[in-house]
C-alpha cells in the first residue's frame, strides 16, 4: 500500500514537469518606433547610421540577430543582440548609403535561441523618406545647381557661360547678358485692292467767240470733243453769258464756260455702282406701286370700319 502511494507521486511530478519547463517564455521585440537615424537629413551619396533598439519582454534570456534591409537588398552586416530576461533593451546599428531615390528600412530578428514564441513583435519598418539630390548642400538642388561639387547659394556667374564663379576655372571674364530680342509680329495680310476700270468721259468743250460790234446778235460758236481732261483747264471761255446785251440784243440763256466744262468733264457712273434705291429701278417702282396700294388698302379699311361704326351708334340710339 506504501509502495503503490510513492508510485504515484512519482508519477504525478513527471506528467508536471513539462509543464513547468514550458511556463518560461523567449520574446524578444523590435516596434517601429526603435528605429532611429544618425540625420534627419538625407542626402543623396551621404553615409548615415541606422539604429535598432531591441527588448526582451519574455522570462528567459534569448540570443538573436537584426538583420537591415532596404527594400529586398541587405544593408551591413547582421547584428548580433544577446538580451538577459526583464533586463534593459540593446541598440545595434549599420551604416547606410542614401540612394537618389526615395526609401524606408525595414528590420527584422531572426535566429532566435531559444525560439522567439511571439512572431507579431519581430519585426518594424519606417516610413517612406525623400532623399534631396543636393552634393554640395548649398540649398540648391543639383538640376538648377551651376556648381553641384562645391556650395554656392548665391550662384554666382559673372561670365554667365552656366558655370558657378566657384568652379569656373576657365575664363570667368566678365560678358554682357544674352538678351534675345522678342520675335517680330506677324505682318497682316495684305488684301489686293480692288480695281474698277473707268472709260474716259468725252467732254465737250464749247468754245465762245466775242461778238463784234457789227452784228452783235449773231455769236459764231464752236465745239470740239476732246477725251482729255487738260482742254477743261486751258479752255477760255467766258464764265457768266448775260440774259441781254448792253444794247438789248439778246443772248443765249446758256451759259458757256468753265463749269460746263467740269461738268462734263465727269465721268459717267458705273452702272455696277449704282444704288438700288433708284426710281429708274423697276424693282423700287414695283415696291412703291405695292406700298401705295397696301396705303389705299388699309384707308378704305378705316373708312368702311368707321361707317360701320356710325351705323351701329345710329342703330342702338332709336
Amino acid at each position: 500500500m506504501k509502495n503503490n502511494w510513492l508510485l504515484g507521486v512519482i508519477v504525478g511530478v513527471s506528467l508536471w514537469l513539462p509543464c513547468l519547463a514550458q511556463a518560461a517564455t523567449a520574446d524578444l521585440a523590435i516596434d517601429n518606433g526603435s528605429i532611429t537615424f544618425s540625420t534627419a537629413k538625407f542626402y543623396s551619396g551621404d553615409t548615415v547610421r541606422i539604429y535598432a533598439r531591441v527588448r526582451n519582454i519574455g522570462d528567459v534570456d534569448v540570443q538573436a540577430s537584426v538583420v537591415f534591409y532596404n527594400g529586398s537588398k541587405i544593408i551591413g552586416a547582421t547584428q548580433p543582440v544577446s538580451l538577459r530576461a526583464d533586463g534593459a533593451p540593446e541598440e545595434v546599428f549599420v551604416d547606410f548609403l542614401v540612394p537618389d531615390s526615395s526609401f524606408n528600412i525595414y528590420a527584422v530578428l531572426a535566429g532566435s535561441n531559444p525560439a522567439d514564441q511571439n512572431s507579431n513583435n519581430d519585426s518594424a519598418m519606417t516610413v517612406l523618406y525623400t532623399a534631396i539630390l543636393d552634393a554640395d548642400k548649398d540649398g540648391i538642388l543639383d538640376a538648377s545647381d551651376n556648381c553641384r561639387d562645391n556650395a554656392n547659394a548665391d550662384q554666382a556667374d559673372l561670365d554667365y557661360d552656366g558655370i558657378g564663379d566657384v568652379c569656373d576655372s576657365v575664363d570667368n571674364t566678365p560678358k554682357p547678358a544674352i538678351v534675345t530680342p522678342p520675335p517680330a509680329p506677324t505682318p497682316a495680310p495684305t488684301i489686293p485692292a480692288k480695281t474698277v476700270a473707268v472709260a474716259p468721259a468725252k467732254t465737250s468743250v464749247a468754245t465762245v467767240t466775242a461778238p463784234d460790234a457789227a452784228s452783235p446778235s449773231s455769236i459764231p460758236l464752236a465745239s470740239s470733243t476732246t477725251n482729255s481732261p487738260v482742254a477743261n483747264a486751258t479752255t477760255t471761255a467766258v464764265n457768266t453769258i448775260s440774259s441781254n446785251a448792253p444794247d438789248g440784243t439778246v443772248w443765249p440763256d446758256k451759259a458757256y464756260g468753265i463749269f460746263d466744262n467740269v461738268i462734263a468733264a465727269e465721268p459717267t457712273a458705273d452702272d455696277s455702282t449704282e444704288s438700288f434705291w433708284q426710281l429708274t429701278n423697276p424693282a423700287v417702282q414695283v415696291l412703291l406701286i405695292v406700298l401705295g396700294l397696301l396705303a389705299i388698302g388699309i384707308l378704305l379699311s378705316v373708312i368702311v370700319v368707321r361707317r360701320k361704326a356710325s351705323r351701329a351708334s345710329v342703330e342702338s340710339e332709336l
